[in-house]
């Protein structure tokens, strides 16, 4: 028979972290799910790890793959996935023992297609905590207990994030999913990839059922080799521009003007987060008409059909921003 849920997690040197994120699943309340965790070509114990924790599970199967980021793992984890419902997990994270059987009852009850909900943060230490990245991870209190359409959700999260900086977190361990509704989506970027993942989830499907809980279901870790806290290098560059390059095209699918809206202000939040690390490069940084340059051909690659007028003139305005003076 197959299960309930599919857990899928994506690991790659976390021999560290790994026996505590299974053991988290090991204790969940409700049993219906199997684990599929892909190792991402790690060269630490990660393996033997794994190893020995399929040979008592039978519950938890290791797939391998050359080392390709977390997207493409967990890209593998959704070809081979059976369960009804899919969650992501990172393998530094852990599930509370209630997480399962609440997102199950709650996907259930409300015959949803996404559910969303928080998590607590693990600091390792002080100076981590003092970095005040505790806002990112907060949804929108308003949103909390409510049944919404997914581009509702999206205006909402939108309208938070221009009005306080924050309320759009574009996590994926941060919710469970309807595996064959959502049955064609991928991962297109080695990093940064849950900007687009989450954000096509949401557009692509208006009208899914969407709920928001408040409850912490997750414990996310912030380490010293996480992104959020890492170096900033000319690869994070590289690939903020191609998740910008992806969501362009999206804005040529919509037919709500406030949605539109709620993208372009997105793309704008987006860029200036890309000229601000762009900023922090210790060598190499890119002069304003590289990054255009690069977010042309990055954006001419992504539109199959050829750019939409909708997404040209969106283009136009992400120029505007990088270059305000035109001084190319």
């Amino acid at each position: 028979m197959k299960p309930v849920v599919t857990i899928i997690i994506a690991a790659f040197n976390a021999q560290e972290y790994l026996p505590g994120c299974l053991n988290s699943v090991l204790k969940q309340t409700f049993t219906d799910y199997e684990v599929i965790v892909v190792d991402d070509g790690s060269c630490d114990g990660s393996a033997a790890i794994l190893q020995k924790y399929t040979a008592r599970f039978q519950q938890i199967s290791v797939l391998t793959s050359a080392n390709g980021g977390p997207g493409a793992a967990r890209n593998i984890g959704l070809d081979h996935a059976r369960g009804d419902y899919i969650l992501f997990l990172d393998a530094d994270d852990k599930l509370k023992p209630l997480c399962l059987e609440t997102c199950v009852g709650q996907m259930r009850a409300h015959q949803l297609d996404l559910l969303f909900f928080s998590t607590q943060l693990h600091y390792f230490s002080p100076l981590l905590k003092s970095m005040g990245l505790a806002a990112y991870y907060q949804y929108p209190q308003a949103l909390h207990g409510r049944v919404l359409s997914a581009e509702q959700m999206y205006q909402e999260c939108l309208e938070a994030l221009e009005k306080q900086g924050h309320g759009y977190p574009v996590v994926v361990w941060g919710y469970m999913f309807d595996r064959l509704k959502y049955q064609t989506k991928r991962f297109r970027q080695r990093i940064y990839e849950d900007e687009l993942f989450t954000t096509d989830m949401l557009l692509s499907a208006p009208l899914a059922r969407v709920k928001v809980l408040k409850t912490r279901l997750h414990i996310h870790s912030i380490h010293p080799g996480s992104l959020t806290t890492s170096r900033i290098t000319l690869t994070n560059i590289s690939e903020q521009v191609s998740v910008l390059a992806a969501l362009l095209p999206l804005a040529d699918k919509l037919d709500n003007p406030v949605t539109l809206n709620c993208l372009r202000y997105n793309l704008k939040w987006l860029v200036l987060n890309l000229l601000a690390k762009n900023k922090l490069l210790d060598s190499g940084r890119l002069a304003p008409q590289e990054l255009i340059q690069l977010l042309l051909d990055r954006w001419h690659a992504s539109e199959s059909a050829g750019p939409g007028p909708v997404s040209g003139g969106l283009m136009r305005e992400i120029i505007a921003i990088i270059a305000p003076d035109g001084g190319l």
